[in-house]
């Protein structure tokens, strides 16, 4: 059989396992309140997010409803100015197409344009080459 303890022995284990007890609690206790205050960070944070984010939602709309009233000026300023071309008996505007690129002229295609005895003679010196290769 194991050693017994006297009263005063189990209250001081007692006691010790109180002070134990209490250190965790205070440690715990700690704890707790850190992290309430990183909670109450992250909250603050979100309601911050939410603002920012229904301004931002504002400005969208906004900026959305001013697009689409310009594209209905514009489309009004267009029939207007149809409007006051017919009524000033000019026709109405073509639609103008871009033209197709412009080819770069050959050097011997610019050679035969050239007139000038003169400036025939230098052209031919500097693209001798290209004019007879057809370049």
């Amino acid at each position: 059989m194991g050693k017994s303890q006297t009263i005063e022995e189990q209250l001081a284990a007692a006691q010790a396992e109180l002070t134990n007890t209490q250190a965790q609690l205070t440690t715990v206790s700690g704890e707790k309140t850190a992290l309430d205050g990183q909670l109450k960070a992250e909250q603050e944070a979100h309601t911050k997010t939410k603002g920012e984010l229904a301004t931002v939602s504002g400005e969208r709309d906004t900026a959305r409803a001013e697009v689409a009233k310009l594209q209905g000026e514009a489309k009004t300023a267009e029939v207007r100015a149809q409007e006051i071309l017919a009524a000033s008996g000019h026709p109405a505007p073509v639609a103008v197409t871009p033209a197709a690129p412009i080819a770069a002229k050959s050097k011997r295609e610019e050679y035969a344009a050239i007139t000038d005895p003169v400036a025939k003679a230098r052209f031919w010196g500097a693209h001798k080459q290209d004019i007879i290769s057809g370049k």
